[in-house]
């Protein structure tokens, strides 16, 4: 299963956690420039993080109208976790 959240709530949410285990399935988070999947056992797992992955015409159908479907193209990532 795969889902689209919007560019500001790029992470798994725990009802994707909940719903992966729940159907012992993972299911894919996606936004134009993350990609997350969350495994049937609840781990969580980035696939692709802060790189575009899918072309921007293609990404602005993924997004909110409100969002600054710019933002992905940035090289800086505001979502990258600190250490």
């Amino acid at each position: 299963m795969a889902h689209t959240h919007p560019l500001s709530s790029p992470f798994a949410s725990p009802d994707d956690v909940k719903l992966a285990r729940r159907i012992r399935m993972p299911i894919f988070v996606l936004t134009p420039n993350m990609v997350r999947v969350v495994h049937a056992d609840g781990r969580v797992e980035t696939l692709v993080d802060c790189k575009q992955w899918i072309p921007p015409e293609v990404a602005l159908t993924i997004t909110r109208p409100s969002e600054n479907h710019q933002s992905f193209q940035n090289t800086r990532c505001p979502f990258r976790p600190t250490l």
